[in-house]
């Protein structure tokens, strides 16, 4: 599987891809919003062999690609949809990204080739994401790729010893068919968030 943008390239993980999952883990910045245990060796592997997993489903339901910069080929984060429903035909959107790549509108580049992706190859009709409340640059990414603020759950997770709401975010196929796929630049780092050994 692979998408092909400007500037990057969305395919499918390798096993040796958590090397580079690991490094940009590592980053304090990172890590923010993240276990200190998400940028170990154990869980870069796991979070690796577990989306390779995904990609060797049949039906395939879960698209988590590692995001590649063409000019050099280099693995700057990872952006995906996950079906949630086919019934409902609902998808969940989940996207980081190394920070040192923050600011350049990778992350909103990626993230529209993925959502357009889900309404016209897996023909959802919703796509959403969650997000910590305190993560301003995860939110103003979902508003940048046409999402709307659909709730907030209070105190829903108890993390690095503190209660944290989250946010839904969600876009319909008739907002994103009436929007269209132009992209935006984000001027922001970015990073949203999810729990690196699954969901």
């Amino acid at each position: 599987m692979q998408l092909t943008t400007a500037r990057l390239v969305l395919r499918d993980f390798g096993e040796d891809d958590w090397r580079r999952v690991g490094e940009y883990r590592a980053d304090p910045f990172y890590l923010r919003y993240y276990p200190e245990d998400a940028s170990t060796e154990e869980a870069a592997r796991d979070f690796v062999s577990m989306v390779m997993g995904w990609a060797a489903e049949t039906p395939r339901k879960k698209f988590q690609l590692a995001i590649v910069r063409a000019s050099d080929g280099l693995v700057i984060g990872n952006c995906g949809a996950r079906t949630t429903s086919e019934r409902h035909r609902e998808a969940e959107f989940g996207c980081e990204l190394d920070p040192q790549n923050w600011g350049q509108g990778y992350a909103t580049e990626a993230g529209r080739a993925i959502i357009g992706f889900a309404f016209e190859s897996l023909r959802v009709h919703r796509v959403f994401a969650r997000t910590f409340a305190e993560n301003r640059a995860a939110v103003l990414l979902a508003e940048r790729l046409g999402m709307r603020l659909e709730g907030r759950l209070r105190e829903r997770r108890f993390f690095k010893g503190r209660w944290w709401d989250h946010l839904f975010y969600a876009v319909l196929e008739q907002e994103w068919k009436r929007n269209g796929p132009e992209t935006v630049e984000a001027k922001t780092p970015v990073i949203m968030h999810f729990t690196p050994k699954g969901w």
